[in-house]
């Protein structure tokens, strides 16, 4: 007989949210959908914004790694084993903290996607409650029968709902529907392109209000995996009073991993807050007022970086919100 395989605590929580919630945090469904309010988001239509779940749940997403983070001092494992049990009692947890964050979620970042692909003149529904989980850390985190069966499911849903065209928010999420789900859903025709291919495509001259000077990072997933490296430089080089500084070498392909991902932050959460620090520190050494990203995760890394630099008048913003703040000078 084989050696059995442990599996990390914190992996398998990350799976039963997925499995059983359809989101990493296993949230209530209206959670994920009430950054909408006031919108008026048409909900059919054959192209679709896709915004997964890494910027609905940001808030709660903060919450547990900072909570993670703190179970050091008892075991991270002991900790998520913990967290579990209480779960299978009614209680979730990443719930609780994420009310307890109320505000600090990334409904705003998806708000300003919003205003700025209506800007740019970029038609879209979205599925709302129905949109389906994409499944894809289940496949990152070794679960391939369950991320399987929940493509097939989500691709199922998606050709019912007469989609034939996809704009996706979330790295992971657009990585997994591009790349992966031809390889493991028989059939799968749907277009996928990320929002900074699409935004790369329909850009126009913007303007800031006043003069900022900004670093990119670069999402693994953007940059080594779907080769989006030119997209975002392009659409950043066309905001009048924004000057981009890079590093010489660790950018695009080359750049530092942020330390986040793939589930490293809750099974070692002290190793990817290390890694989140010494991605920040070489940014900060181009003397940026912003660093810019495209990725949930990677906003949430650069964050802890900066916090464990005790960099002071340095913020982390999304690329989007970049743009938003932009065209409101047109």
């Amino acid at each position: 007989m084989g050696e059995k395989v442990k599996i990390p605590e914190g992996i398998q929580l990350l799976r039963e949210n997925i499995v059983s919630k359809a989101n990493l945090f296993g949230l209530p469904v209206r959670e994920k959908v009430s950054w909408t309010k006031g919108l008026k988001l048409n909900d059919g239509g054959q192209t679709i914004l896709f915004t997964g779940c890494g910027y609905e749940f940001l808030g709660a997403a903060r919450s547990m790694t900072s909570a993670i983070r703190k179970m050091e001092l008892v075991g991270v494992e002991r900790g998520t084993r913990l967290a579990r049990a209480i779960g299978k009692l009614g209680f979730n947890l990443p719930g609780i903290y994420a009310r307890l964050s109320a505000g600090k979620g990334g409904g705003e970042l998806l708000r300003a996607a919003v205003r700025v692909l209506q800007t740019l003149g970029v038609e879209f529904s979205y599925l709302g409650e129905e949109e389906p989980c994409c499944g894809g850390p289940l496949y990152f985190l070794g679960f391939q029968k369950d991320f399987v069966e929940k493509a097939r499911k989500t691709f199922c849903l998606l050709k019912k709902r007469g989609v034939r065209r996809m704009i996706v928010i979330v790295p992971s999420c657009t990585y997994t529907l591009k790349e992966l789900y031809p390889h493991f859903v028989e059939g799968f025709d749907i277009e996928v392109k990320s929002i900074l291919e699409v935004l790369s495509e329909r850009m126009t001259p913007m303007k800031l209000p006043e003069p900022i000077v900004a670093a990119y990072h670069d999402p693994c997933l953007l940059s080594r995996y779907l080769g989006l490296r030119e997209e975002p430089r392009r659409i950043l080089e066309m905001v009048e009073n924004l000057e981009l500084r890079e590093p010489e070498w660790t950018r695009k392909e080359w750049s530092t991993c942020c330390g986040g991902g793939g589930g490293f932050e809750v099974v070692l959460p002290k190793l990817s807050s290390l890694l989140a620090q010494r991605r920040a520190e070489e940014l900060l050494e181009l003397k940026p007022q912003v660093i810019v990203t495209s990725c949930p995760g990677c906003l949430l890394q650069l964050e802890e970086g900066l916090r464990r630099t005790r960099a002071e008048g340095v913020k982390v913003v999304d690329l989007v919100q970049i743009l938003e703040k932009a065209q409101k000078e047109r």
